[in-house]
């Protein structure tokens, strides 16, 4: 399958060129930075730009800062060197269990972190060849009329990145930039929670990093992962849970995230209630599935059934904050849950 064609391939030297080619441009354009997601995007003709803006030679964009108060990461960093980074590995590893769990290790030799939290929404009736999207009449993603998934006029394509909820569980900002400026966002903000316009950066914005605030020595996350081949697919759900507990082992702060579940990856809030326990218990974890069940929108986009994917939430929830609190104890453990 060829690529879709394009009029230009550009490559700025630096950030200030960047953002003066992508205002430019502005919707005629795409970013790209390791293409794992964009050139398969552009042989299915899901979209055709007039040009491709490329991230590689803006040396900003692909360094690993270390501060006093947290770490910084440009967007084009490659996955495959935020796993091999001492800073990430050591002070941040929910993290890094998020990053190995994305495709294959090629794909995170190739992908950068800016691009996984970009992800278009996907879904099994948008994502194929431009022939067979057209072989069943053009969804509503494409240009159409209807979802084929639920049969209605509001699309339910699904955002599917793997290190977002890791990243909403440390409480991380992104910084967005562009010629009128630079600003950080709560990373939560980049997402609209509309299937059809999933990313809220406007034209000539781009996301150029991401900040993590220190982490205390107490604390322990996990990331669990649902999906036919861990080592290749897209997540059908994904949880991340992280709990930093004080020196008394009490709960200091706990945060849950999910993918896979909707148009955007989202927190649920219901665990902030875990601070001042001593331990996870049945009564604790009941309005946080009660939560995360609610504000999980599962229809048949995606290759595993529905109603398994929704009964999984109540498995992986409990095991991600099961793992994660142990972490924070100290006790070492693999992975929570890989189905």
């Amino acid at each position: 399958m060829n690529v879709q064609k394009f009029d230009l391939y550009l490559e700025p030297q630096n950030l200030t060129e960047l953002y003066s080619l992508t205002a430019e441009w502005g919707s005629r354009a795409r970013i790209i930075a390791g293409g794992t997601d964009l050139l398969v995007r552009l042989k299915q003709r899901t979209c055709k730009p007039e040009v491709l803006i490329s991230l590689k030679k803006v040396k900003e964009l692909n360094e690993i800062l270390s501060k006093d108060d947290g770490v910084s990461i440009g967007a084009a960093v490659k996955l495959s060197d935020l796993i091999a980074s001492p800073v990430i590995s050591e002070d941040y590893p929910l993290l890094v269990e998020a990053a190995l769990k994305v495709g294959a290790y090629q794909h995170r030799s190739m992908g950068t972190l800016g691009g996984n939290l970009c992800l278009e929404t996907r879904c099994l009736y948008f994502n194929q060849s431009e022939f067979l999207r057209e072989s069943l009449s053009v969804c509503l993603k494409a240009g159409g009329t209807v979802c084929h998934a639920v049969n209605a006029q509001k699309c339910f394509a699904v955002y599917s990145g793997d290190t977002a909820p890791a990243l909403l569980a440390l409480g991380a900002k992104v910084r967005i930039g562009s010629l009128s400026g630079e600003r950080w966002e709560e990373l939560r903000n980049i997402y609209t929670g509309a299937a059809l316009n999933p990313i809220s950066l406007k034209d000539g914005e781009v996301l150029t990093g991401v900040f993590i605030g220190k982490e205390s020595a107490k604390a322990g996350g996990a990331y669990s992962k649902l999906a036919e081949r861990i080592s290749t697919d897209f997540p059908s759900l994904g949880v991340a849970a992280s709990i930093t507990l004080s020196d008394r082992k009490i709960c200091q702060r706990a945060s849950l995230a999910l993918t896979a579940a909707g148009p955007a990856p989202f927190l649920v809030e219901e665990a902030r209630n875990l601070v001042g326990a001593e331990q996870l218990t049945e009564a604790l974890l009941e309005p946080i599935l009660k939560e995360a069940n609610k504000l999980a929108v599962m229809v048949k986009n995606k290759t595993i059934n529905t109603g398994y994917r929704r009964a999984m939430i109540k498995k992986m929830v409990p095991a991600a904050l099961e793992m994660a609190w142990e972490k924070a104890m100290g006790i070492k453990g693999g992975c929570c849950c890989n189905e």
